[in-house]
C-alpha cells in the first residue's frame, strides 16, 4: 500500500518501482499498460496511483473485524445475502511470502458453506497475476456462459 498516495516523478519511475517489487513474473508489455493506466497526474507535477490508499485501508479495516469480531462480523456477516451465482477465484500464492493470503484456505471453504450457489475455484497465483491467469479466464468463461 506505500506506492498508493505517493509521488512518482515519472510514470516510468512508478513502473520501474512496482517491476522492482517482484509480485509480478514474468513482467510483460501488459502489465506496463496496467500500472500505467493506474497512474493520474498530480498538479505540480508528478504522477500518483489512482488507486485510493484510504479505500484500500478502509477495507483492510473492515476485513480485519472479522477477525477481531468474530464469525459474524466485517465481511462475514455480508456472506448470507448473496442469493445469486457467485464465482470465487482464490489466489493460492501469496502475496510476499509469509503475508497470508487476501482470502485463506479456511475463508474459501466457509464462504462456500454460506453461499450455496457460489463455485469456487482455487488459481496457481498471486493477487495481481491471478487476472492473467489461463485457470482464472476458462472459470470466468465457464461461469458465464453458465451464468448467461
Amino acid at each position: 500500500m506505500a506506492r498508493l498516495g505517493a509521488l512518482y516523478p515519472s510514470a516510468e519511475a512508478y513502473i520501474e518501482q512496482v517491476k522492482s517489487i517482484g509480485l509480478i513474473r514474468p513482467w510483460n508489455e501488459f502489465w506496463d499498460r496496467y500500472f500505467r493506466y493506474e497512474l493520474q497526474p498530480v498538479e505540480g507535477g508528478g504522477y500518483s496511483a489512482r488507486t485510493s490508499r484510504a479505500a484500500v485501508m478502509e477495507d483492510s479495516i473492515f476485513g480485519a473485524g472479522a477477525f477481531a469480531f468474530g464469525d459474524h462480523a466485517g465481511v462475514y456477516g455480508l456472506w448470507h445475502a448473496l442469493t445469486m451465482p457467485v464465482l470465487l477465484l482464490r489466489a493460492t500464492r501469496e502475496m510476499f511470502p509469509g503475508t497470508g493470503f487476501i482470502m485463506s484456505q479456511r475463508d474459501r471453504d466457509r464462504f462456500t458453506k454460506v453461499v450455496p450457489t457460489a463455485t469456487a475455484v482455487d488459481v496457481d497465483a498471486n493477487h495481481y497475476t491471478i487476472a492473467t491467469d489461463d485457470t482464472a479466464a476458462a472459470a470466468i468463461a465457464q461461469f458465464l456462459g453458465a451464468s448467461g
